[in-house]
């Protein structure tokens, strides 16, 4: 183990990254040191110093798939020009997937059972889990087989668990795309499904080889993956309205209620009572990760202290040192006191969920929105505010809360989100009802709803299943 090992396991990030710094001084092309600065930078929250970062790993890279998708995730997290940043989404699939070479064989039979295969890295403990979990214990067997393709050495109890869920499961972590691609044709997958798209430990550049005649994008990614070869997204109409088609190389089949389905875990504590109605006073809260805080949101929670006499804010998963200086040095800037600022550590779960006993209203982050944390937070009853942007991972927060019929928790521009914080904190008689039924309100709503939501799925697979068999049969009839 190295000594930004062991600084970083100690969460002393401000060490670690010293220490990197001071190896580049003198290797200043070693891309695993300049990789790892960037990794830390992310997870303090010095977003423009991680896109640096990648980029120049990228270029040292330029081989490199994973260089490549590094670059493509970070710059999610900054204002961007979507058209621009879908360009180089096209461009990283024509590098890494080359042309979609078409499915060779035949899909004639449009209503026979399908076998979905689902690969993803995050067949564990993670904040995916909770929507995975109903893609494989709510399906309709009888029609849908599920094969579970796990691309992380990474394995824990949550990987017991959805294991135990599937049809077929492999740890695929040690198979190169080639071996990959064999499996899955052999497993005879239908529909391919990716859970991951240019995140960490994602199998793109196989699904570039189409190994199923039917490939699918689906919850891990804001944007398009840009790879020829993937067929379709699944998505939602609040997260992807009518009109942004034209940002991804797939056709977008969109659920009718939600993208999501949300299943709680086992380990919340009941809702406690409005912190506010003993305390006297409005505590806010971000429960997001560091990256997802840029400076723009910031400002906009130093706007709402400042207009809410006595108010105070939580943020949770801020590591200690210049990460928590970056946020205090903007509320110092607009006049709020650092006292009125808590800013918590990344902790255990069950910590992270006791800390919603202390939030009145939750802020969602911008640009990048929030959404496991969303779902934890509405669930241990504490609303949540969320800013409606252009872009898909600006949109999550809003379809989370159409879900669960809260629309009226939705901004649709920076001031008006200002506004709505301070309103909604002199509602204390409002925020208490609101937490007092928020959790059997989501466990009754659309998000919650297993079977209906995978119906929909469902529905969605057969219909992308009778498109491929049209073409199929187109193809064979100009062949004829």
């Amino acid at each position: 183990m190295s000594l930004v090992d062991v600084l970083q396991a100690q969460r002393r990030f401000d060490d670690a990254i010293a220490r990197l710094e001071e190896r580049l001084v003198s290797h200043p092309e070693d891309a695993q040191a300049r990789a790892r600065l960037g990794g830390l930078y992310r997870d303090c929250g010095f977003v423009e110093k991680a896109l640096a970062c990648f980029e120049r790993v990228a270029e040292l890279r330029p081989e490199d798939a994973a260089a490549g998708t590094g670059v493509l995730f970070q710059q999610l997290f900054l204002p961007h020009d979507r058209t621009r940043d879908f360009e180089r989404h096209v461009e990283w699939g024509r590098r890494f997937g080359s042309p979609d070479p078409g499915w060779v064989g035949a899909a004639t039979d449009p209503e026979r059972a399908l076998r979905i295969g689902y690969v993803s890295a995050d067949f564990n403990l993670s904040s995916a889990m909770n929507f995975i979990e109903p893609l494989l214990a709510s399906r309709h067997s009888a029609q849908f087989e599920a094969l579970c393709y796990h691309s992380s050495k990474r394995e824990d109890r949550g990987t017991a668990r959805l294991r135990a869920l599937a049809d077929g499961w492999c740890n695929v972590a040690a198979l190169d795309d080639d071996a990959l691609c064999r499996r899955i044709r052999s497993d005879r997958i239908d529909i391919l499904v990716d859970l991951n798209g240019h995140t960490r430990g994602n199998r793109l550049t196989a699904f570039a080889r189409r190994p199923a005649p039917v490939q699918v994008s689906y919850l891990g990614y804001g944007a398009t993956t840009g790879v020829p070869a993937m067929d379709w997204r699944l998505t939602d109409a609040w997260v992807d309205p009518p009109g942004c088609d034209v940002f991804y190389v797939e056709r977008l089949f969109r659920l009718p209620k939600c993208m999501w389905c949300f299943v709680p875990g086992t380990e919340a504590p009941e809702v406690s009572a409005l912190p506010a109605e003993s305390s006297g006073y409005v505590t806010y809260a971000s429960f997001n990760q560091a990256p997802k805080l840029s400076d723009r949101i910031l400002a906009a929670w130093a706007r709402i202290l400042a207009r809410v006499p006595r108010s105070r804010l939580i943020v949770v998963g801020v590591p200690r040192g210049a990460a928590g200086r970056r946020i205090a040095g903007i509320f110092a800037a607009a006049g709020v006191e650092e006292r009125r600022l808590t800013l918590v550590e990344r902790v255990t779960f069950p910590s992270y969920l006791a800390l919603h006993a202390e939030a009145d209203i939750a802020l969602d982050s911008y640009p990048y929105c929030g959404g496991a944390t969303t779902c934890q937070a509405l669930w241990m009853g504490v609303p949540v505010l969320t800013l409606a942007g252009s872009e898909t991972m600006a949109r999550s927060g809003a379809s989370l809360l159409n879900a669960v019929g809260m629309t009226d928790w939705v901004a649709r521009s920076e001031d008006e989100y200002v506004d709505m914080a301070c309103e909604f904190a002199g509602r204390r008689d409002a925020l208490a009802g609101i937490r007092r039924g928020l959790r059997e309100r989501m466990r009754g709503s659309a998000l919650c709803d297993q079977s209906g939501f995978m119906k929909d799925v469902e529905s969605g697979y057969r219909a992308m299943w009778r498109d491929r068999c049209a073409r199929s049969e187109g193809v064979t009839r100009a062949v004829q």
